[in-house]
């Protein structure tokens, strides 16, 4: 095969030859090797990256006393966001601490403390941060309480029960106290909350709310010159609903006042056609007036005990009768028997009561609405 031999191009413009001069500077390259230039780099190159290891090689060398003893990074504050009336950090140092302990910035789990946080009372959940180089950082956030269980468990807005000291809370020391059985507390919740906008403006709030095994509702109010009084609701009927005879007590309540030249000392609203009141407690109404009086002067809130519908004293055999009409006395108008309503053991109650009818005090719904 014959060998190619390339020839150079000759190069021309508008048909006269140019003369080919070679570019100043150039290196021929010689065949089967690298640039020089190439290789300079190279080497720099390469030099500049084992400097580069060695140094760090040294810092490594430098710094592992403080990196392998953790004193540098190691846990050394403990911040706390949050209502600190309700937790204070002592308390919750207290039980994170441990979670803490010989632990390093990278190697406390947050979880952990987390989890730890969250089993302080009032605490209903907790967010945890690292900040570096030696600091965690908590942020609680606290239960609202609504009322309280008679065991003495709390109870949220949202109607969780959850356990905590009521002192530590500002708008806990007059809660209302429910008595029922714990899955009943969302319904008391509910019912404690109706039958409060029922009442309105009424010079007195609800400090207890019962509801028993067989259904049976019952309250307690109390005001500052109202001592506490219990109101008896009966069970919730198709006909006559507990929240109804809420809102007929609410109603006539000024009216069994003015009748009674003062706060009845007890308040029957099982009955169909009136609301039976029992007559003021004179001894007991001073009483009560003179402590609100002292509490007041020592600039102490007044004694609102949380009482429990079940224990709340019983009406005085000894009642006023204030007829509202010409039958008012009439155990077959008066007293349809709440036996409809309650239990047997309601209906004993009532039919005793229905023996001495000159000794209760009756405000008829009509007579109450001023009708």
């Amino acid at each position: 095969m014959e060998e190619f031999k390339k020839t150079p191009r000759s190069l021309s413009y508008r048909g006269e030859a140019l003369e080919q001069i070679p570019l100043t500077g150039t290196t021929s390259v010689p065949e089967g090797g690298a640039h020089p230039q190439k290789r300079r780099s190279g080497s720099l190159i390469r030099g500049f990256s084992v400097l580069l290891f060695a140094a760090a090689l040294a810092g490594a060398y430098l710094a592992a006393p403080a990196v392998t003893g953790l004193d540098y990074v190691r846990i050394h504050r403990l911040e706390m966001k949050g209502d600190t009336a309700k937790v204070p950090l002592p308390r919750l140092k207290e039980v994170v601490e441990p979670e803490l302990e010989g632990k390093s910035y990278f190697t406390t789990d947050i979880a952990a403390v987390r989890a730890a946080a969250e089993t302080v009372p009032w605490v209903k959940h907790a967010s945890v941060r690292r900040i570096w180089p030696d600091r965690i950082e908590i942020d609680i956030t606290v239960y609202e309480a609504a009322a309280q269980l008679e065991d003495g468990r709390l109870i949220s807005i949202e109607g969780k029960l959850f356990s905590a000291n009521p002192e530590e809370g500002a708008e806990a020391r007059n809660l209302p106290t429910f008595s029922c059985a714990a899955e009943d507390v969302p319904e008391l919740l509910r019912r404690y909350r109706r039958f409060t906008s029922l009442f309105g403006d009424l010079p007195f709030r609800i400090t207890a709310l019962s509801l028993s095994d067989r259904g049976s509702w019952s309250l307690v109010i109390q005001g500052p010159r109202i001592p506490p009084t219990r109101v008896e609701l009966g069970r919730d009927t198709a006909g006559s609903p507990v929240e109804e005879r809420v809102r007929q007590v609410a109603a006539a309540y000024p009216r069994m006042e003015e009748l009674l030249g003062g706060p009845p000392s007890s308040i029957d609203a099982r009955y169909r056609r009136a609301i039976a009141a029992g007559k003021v407690d004179r001894k007991a109404l001073e009483s009560y007036l003179e402590e609100n009086a002292r509490a007041e002067e020592k600039k102490e809130p007044a004694a609102l005990p949380a009482e429990n519908p079940a224990e709340a004293p019983e009406a005085p055999q000894a009642q006023e009768a204030l007829q509202a009409g010409p039958d008012a006395h009439s155990p077959d108008n008066d007293q349809e028997s709440a036996s409809d309503a309650d239990d047997s053991a309601d209906s004993t109650e009532l039919e005793a009561q229905e023996n001495t009818p000159t000794e209760r005090s009756e405000v008829s719904h009509e007579a109450a609405e001023g009708k």
